[in-house]
Parts: C-alpha cells; sequence; structure tokens
C-alpha cells in the first residue's frame, strides 16, 4: 500500500506539510431523529478518526508534490497510509495472540475493535519485537498484513508485545480545491480523513 510522510519541519529542516491541522473526533453513526430536537447517535469504535486538514493552503511546489503522488498511484477515494511526526512511537503494544506457543512465529498488531492500537499500521524498519520484555530478533514485518514475524518461535505461555512508529490510514476526504487569491500565489487545499480499514 502507498503511504506518504507528513514532516512537521521540526525534525531535519525540511517542511512540506507544515501548518497542517487535525482534529480527533469520534467513529458515530447518526440513527436519526428520535424526538423532535433530539438526535440518536451511536459510537462505532472504541477510537477516535482523525481529519486533516492544511487551512493556509499548499505551496505550489506541495501541491505538485501531492497531485504527483496520488496521480502515480490513481488514488481518488482509494485509502492511503500516511506517517505523522506527532503521532507518538506505539510502545510495548501487545500482539495477537498475546502469548506464545513455541511454535508460532507470525503474531497480529491488535484486531480488537476495543483496542486504542486497532487503528495502527507498522511501518518498515521500526519494529522491535519483546518476549516476556526482553528484546528479541524480527524477521520481517508485513505493513499491509499487520503482521510480525519473529526470528524464532516465542516459548509456551510468554508474552509477545512490539513497539513500533504506527501509520495511519486515510483516504481524501473531499476534492482538493484550488482558489486564485493573485496572479502569481494560489491556495489549494486539500482535506484527509482517517479510516480504520480499507
Amino acid at each position: 500500500m502507498a503511504y506518504a510522510v507528513f514532516n512537521d519541519g521540526a525534525t531535519d529542516g525540511r517542511e512540506p506539510w507544515v501548518d497542517y491541522e487535525f482534529v480527533d473526533e469520534p467513529f458515530v453513526e447518526d440513527l436519526g431523529e428520535k424526538e423532535p430536537g433530539r438526535t440518536e447517535r451511536v459510537e462505532l469504535f472504541a477510537c477516535t478518526r482523525r481529519r486533516y486538514r492544511w487551512p493556509a493552503g499548499l505551496t505550489e511546489a506541495q501541491r505538485v508534490e501531492w497531485e504527483a503522488f496520488l496521480q502515480a498511484r490513481g488514488i481518488l477515494r482509494d485509502a492511503f497510509l500516511v506517517e505523522d511526526p506527532r503521532d507518538p512511537v506505539r510502545e510495548l503494544v501487545t500482539l495477537d495472540p498475546a502469548v506464545g506457543d513455541g511454535a508460532r512465529v507470525t503474531f497480529s498488531l491488535p484486531t480488537s475493535e476495543t483496542s486504542p492500537d486497532f487503528r495502527w499500521y507498522p511501518k518498515q524498519g521500526t519494529v522491535a519485537g519483546y518476549v516476556n520484555g526482553l528484546a528479541v530478533a524480527v524477521a520481517s514485518v508485513d505493513t499491509d498484513a499487520r503482521t510480525v514475524t519473529f526470528a524464532a518461535a516465542p516459548g509456551g505461555g510468554a508474552a509477545v508485545m512490539a513497539t513500533y512508529k504506527g501509520l495511519r490510514l486515510v483516504r481524501i476526504a473531499e476534492p482538493p480545491t484550488f482558489q486564485g487569491v493573485t496572479k502569481r500565489f494560489g491556495r489549494y487545499e486539500v482535506a484527509l480523513e482517517e479510516v480504520l480499514r480499507d
């Protein structure tokens, strides 16, 4: 799956996506009007959904970069992964199943929708595996499948965890807009919304 990297400019001096904003909101479904003036809403997942915006717009170079990324992959409403530098590293996340059996080497990131780590996809090269709290070798990581394969099977009953940088699955929330402000300056806005599964 394709992914883009946001950079808030604080780490290495590049600022391609500086000035982005986000809001976290619950995943809810509107069940309609229960009685006059009162609408019933049901929360679908235990975690929130993030919506991104660039209210000040993107520079021409940023717009070109975004459109090249989207067009190269034919992304219109297809979901893709993003790395947000403001997201913390996911520390010692319990994998599924939570304990080893002496034979299994591949474990999944949390699959229960009630887990706060249900949304995350592991970024390649950032995953560290742990068995009973001790670091162990990781053989491979499948970002799309959200699985971690250990070099050796954790022993029976051993707690299995991982630490990793998480990626969010997003799609374009609405068509990008362009507004010409002056002859040499235009404002290009793009809005993304997080989805839990494609």
